[in-house]
């Protein structure tokens, strides 16, 4: 089972970043989609000021991280599909910067890691699953 922490989910944001540039869709249309849930969770995250207020907001944050991995998983599967990749591009970069610094600014607060780390775990955890049944298998046929 994979260590869930600040890095880990991080590096989710910025993967579902990085392939949500493109669907059936089309690009646009997922590149928006992603930006905006992650813009979404910055502002669910600006108004955490104390431990009580995560635990308010708990339900929120499962929902938006869950949605964050179903995004990647679906655009993980078109550009696994075909052949492709999308780079980062500057908004990307500064959403990131802004997600990480609400993150930095909530886990100051005694207890609020584990928390937060609660609140990833079963979207961290679909994932994971994904990504080993990808390694063990077609993306595109799942």
């Amino acid at each position: 089972m994979p260590r869930f922490s600040l890095k880990y989910f991080l590096w989710f944001t910025a993967l579902v970043f990085s392939v949500s540039s493109c669907s059936s869709q089309g690009p646009e249309h997922f590149q928006e989609k992603s930006r905006n849930k992650t813009m979404e969770l910055i502002r669910e995250l600006q108004k955490v000021e104390c431990l009580e207020d995560i635990i308010q907001k708990s339900v929120c944050f499962k929902g938006l991280y869950l949605e964050l991995v179903d995004l990647s998983i679906e655009v993980q599967k078109y550009q696994k599909k075909h052949e492709t990749y999308w780079e980062l591009e500057a908004e990307d970069f500064t959403l990131s910067d802004e997600l990480r610094f609400e993150f930095v600014r909530i886990y100051k607060i005694l207890g609020a890691k584990e928390l937060m780390e609660k609140c990833q775990m079963s979207a961290l955890l679909r994932l994971d699953a994904f990504e080993s049944k990808c390694s063990r298998l077609s993306c595109a046929d799942q």
